[in-house]
């Protein structure tokens, strides 16, 4: 099944398949109930993106002003995240941790009266400097909410 969020990625990104190794494939039927299991309200754009690569890095395309860079988890490794960062879960129930980005986590949760996509510093014990990015990882990837109107 093809994603329809991959296939319509804003066209600054690249998928960066040379970074993936062996994970251009779909994540597991199985590793999905998983994560469903501890997340049922896992976002259908995640479930959209998992059914076709079970881990996805994005970048810009070299020529745009400046470069954000996306490193979308595999259903194993967030339920394994879940342990690295547990303060973010504990502030934030049911926060979705869903990529990263070196020290920067990326989650759909609720905070401070706006639901969507945040940009989290994982070194931060707390949501005080979580910045809203998107409502959706659909806006973020395909329209370029939260990124790519900062280069314009």
């Amino acid at each position: 099944m093809e994603s329809e969020i991959l296939k319509n990625i804003h066209p600054a990104l690249r998928i960066a398949w040379d970074e993936m190794g062996d994970y251009g494939k779909p994540a597991s039927e199985e590793d999905i109930q998983a994560l469903l299991a501890v997340f049922p309200d896992t976002p259908l754009d995640y479930l959209d993106i998992a059914r076709q690569l079970e881990i996805v890095s994005l970048n810009t395309v070299s020529d745009f002003q400046s470069s954000f860079q996306f490193f979308l988890l595999s259903p194993a490794d967030i339920l394994g995240w879940l342990e690295w960062y547990p303060h973010l879960q504990e502030q934030r129930p049911g926060a979705f941790f869903f990529a990263n980005d070196g020290d920067t986590a990326f989650l759909v949760a609720e905070h401070g009266g706006q639901r969507g996509v945040f940009k989290v510093e994982t070194s931060v014990p707390d949501w005080n400097y979580a910045k809203y990015l998107a409502p959706s990882i659909r806006e973020l990837l395909c329209g370029g909410v939260g990124w790519a109107e900062e280069n314009s």
